[in-house]
Formats: structure tokens, C-alpha cells, sequence
């Protein structure tokens, strides 16, 4: 049974999945924004110090719960900017990678993307330091996203 909670704890996984400005708005708590962030990494690290030290934290981006046009309203640089801002408080914060998740619009997965990695450049954490630094998934079904975009778009 040990062994198998060691194996388990190599990868704690942090999910702020309303961490970030556009989800944090919605209950008035966008201004604590980076507090928030700093709060779950922080949770994680002492989690990970007393499970297994050598556990490494993912901090976890989910979807701003905005359409962009021509859906919604959200403009793509809005969006980007929600993204950087949180991936910045979660890499400064030290989480190891960052994990993408529920996301429906490809538009919006690139903007988390390039986001995350912008926030990771003008951190200078390197790529070999965060060798692995995102993973991602998007829900594609019959080559289109729910939103109708194609898989090459």
C-alpha cells in the first residue's frame, strides 16, 4: 500500500479552475486574483512536503466560461490576458507544470497556450527548468470542437 501512495504523489495537482480574473469576477473576488493562486500553491507545497518531497505540482487552468466572437462577446487578447495573469501567479508561485483543461473553443485554448508560455518567458523560467510545462486537452468530436471550429484551425 505505501508504494502506492508514493507513486500517486508524484504529481499533486492544484485546481483553481475559477482562479482565474474573468471566474473570480463573477463572485466579486477578481482583485484577490494572484492572493488566490498564491494561497492554492502554497496548499499544494505543504501537501507535497509532508506526502512526498519529490512530488511535483500542477497548478490547473480551466475555461473563463466566456464565448468569443463570433459566439460572445470576449475578445481574444481579453482572454489571453486572464490567462498570462493567472499562469503568472500560479509559476511564480512554484508549481512545476500547468494543465489546460475543459475547454471547448480552440480559439480559447490558444489564447491559454500562449498565455501560459508568455507568463512562463517573462517569468524566465526556462524550457529546461519547465521542460514540460502545459498539458492541454480539448474535446473534439467528428473533427469540430462544440463551437464548430475544425481541428486545423
Amino acid at each position: 500500500m505505501q508504494n502506492i501512495c508514493v507513486t500517486v504523489a508524484i504529481l499533486l495537482r492544484l485546481t483553481p479552475l475559477v482562479g482565474q480574473l474573468l471566474k473570480l469576477d463573477e463572485y466579486q473576488l477578481g482583485h484577490r486574483m494572484d492572493e488566490i493562486n498564491r494561497a492554492a500553491v502554497k496548499v499544494a507545497q505543504a501537501a507535497r512536503d509532508k506526502i512526498n518531497p519529490n512530488a511535483k505540482i500542477a497548478g490547473d487552468m480551466g475555461p473563463s466560461g466566456r464565448f468569443m466572437a463570433p459566439l460572445g462577446v470576449a475578445q481574444f487578447d481579453e482572454i489571453y490576458e486572464t490567462f498570462k495573469d493567472q499562469a503568472r501567479a500560479l509559476i511564480d508561485a512554484g508549481v512545476d507544470y500547468l494543465i489546460i483543461e475543459t475547454i471547448i473553443d480552440i480559439q480559447e485554448m490558444r489564447a491559454a497556450l500562449l498565455g501560459a508560455k508568455d507568463a512562463r518567458d517573462d517569468l524566465g523560467k526556462t524550457k529546461r527548468r519547465c521542460e514540460k510545462s502545459s498539458v492541454s486537452s480539448l474535446s473534439v468530436k467528428m473533427d469540430r470542437t462544440i463551437t464548430g471550429h475544425t481541428t486545423s484551425s
